[in-house]
C-alpha cells in the first residue's frame, strides 16, 4: 500500500508541476483576462456549454493554481487515510 500511495503523490505533484510551468498565467488577475480574451471565445455555449460554464465559474471564482493544489492534495490524502496500516 505505501508503494502505491507513493506513486500517487508522486504522480499528483509531478504533474501539477509540470502544469504550473507550462501555465501562461502566474496570477488570478491574469487568468481571468486570459480566459475573457482567449478561452471564453474558443468556447462558444451553445456548441460546449459544459466546457464555457466551467471556465465561467473559474473565473468569478478568482482561479488560483496554487489553491488548487492544496484542495486536490488534500482530496488525495483523504482518500489515502482509510487505507493507511497503523505501525
Amino acid at each position: 500500500m505505501a508503494t502505491h500511495a507513493n506513486w500517487l503523490l508522486d504522480s499528483y505533484v509531478y504533474g501539477f508541476a509540470l502544469q504550473e510551468a507550462s501555465l501562461p498565467f502566474d496570477t488570478a488577475d491574469e487568468f481571468a483576462d486570459m480566459a475573457e480574451d482567449v478561452f471564453l471565445s474558443q468556447l462558444p455555449p451553445d456548441e460546449f456549454p459544459y466546457l464555457n460554464e466551467s471556465a465561467a465559474v473559474l473565473v468569478a471564482a478568482g482561479f488560483d493554481p496554487a489553491e488548487e493544489f492544496i484542495f486536490g492534495l488534500n482530496l488525495v490524502l483523504a482518500a489515502l487515510e482509510p487505507l493507511r496500516v497503523p505501525t
